[in-house]
């Protein structure tokens, strides 16, 4: 549960953006493992995954990132069509970790 601080935050401000991030991921694990049978996108995610409103897409696709690195998601090979007119792999949840 990463944060990547790529803008050089000062201390203080990186622990409470951890934390935001470290709240992201528990949310999605816990959206994919609710679905487990299912497969999702990135925007899939976005849209149902109980998230702020606000939730920007690459904090969503950080997060799948990190939690497949971890084995709590696998991506899969299949596609789907995502809200920028492109397709996009889907992930799942790990049934055998």
């Amino acid at each position: 549960m990463p944060y990547y601080n790529t803008t050089l935050e000062d201390y203080p401000d990186a622990k409470v953006y951890k934390k935001k991030n470290d709240k992201q991921e528990h949310l999605i694990l816990e959206f994919f493992q609710e679905s487990h049978t299912e497969e999702f996108t990135p925007f899939e995610v976005l849209h149902h995954a109980p998230l702020k409103k606000n939730t920007p897409i690459t904090s969503v696709r950080r997060a799948i990132n990190d939690l497949t690195k971890r084995g709590e998601l696998v991506k899969t090979g299949n596609k789907k069509m995502g809200d920028l007119g492109k397709m996009n792999f889907t992930w799942r949840f790990n049934i055998y970790k």
